[in-house]
């Protein structure tokens, strides 16, 4: 089953040349790619700020065969998980609508973190202007306004070129 999925990219070392480069990956490994804007955040422990983004787009895999091809990503580009508070590259499965009977995934992130719910209602905003599609991602996202406020904790950065 085609299903729209939506992957939380964030990076707090060389982020712009990390992210550019997640971005182009995925735009192989995804259809019909979008990306939302890109916004620095605090970190969430030691080390720098990080940049986050979110992709979207349309995937047959299903979410375990998902997560290793994002795995494979991450370490390309320099991933390593024994490094503290320092992030190369992490790429996250926020959403992804099951299929075949599964429930949705839901990462806890989506409806309770900026970096993730940010990115998240301003591609879904696109692609469903009136809130009633997307295989239910409205209902897991948090009221327009508590995105309102969550943007406050974000300032928007210019996208890194690929």
């Amino acid at each position: 089953m085609t299903g729209r999925i939506f992957i939380g990219m964030g990076s707090n070392c060389e982020p712009e040349s990390r992210l550019a480069a997640a971005e182009a990956l995925l735009a192989e490994l995804l259809r019909e790619p979008l990306f939302s804007p890109c916004y620095r955040s605090p970190s969430r422990s030691e080390g720098a700020d990080y940049l986050n983004m979110v992709a979207t787009g349309l995937t047959e895999l299903d979410p375990g065969e998902l997560k290793k091809r994002l795995r494979e990503i991450e370490q390309s580009l320099g991933r390593r998980r024994d490094q503290k508070g320092f992030c190369a590259l992490d790429l996250d499965i926020l959403w992804h609508p099951g299929g075949g009977g599964a429930e949705p995934l839901i990462h806890g992130d989506l409806g309770e973190m900026a970096y993730a719910a940010v990115p998240v209602a301003d591609l879904a905003g696109v692609l469903d202007p009136g809130g009633s599609g997307l295989d239910g991602i409205w209902a897991v996202l948090p009221p327009p306004e508590v995105i309102a406020s969550m943007r406050s904790q974000l300032t928007p950065v210019p996208r890194p070129e690929i």
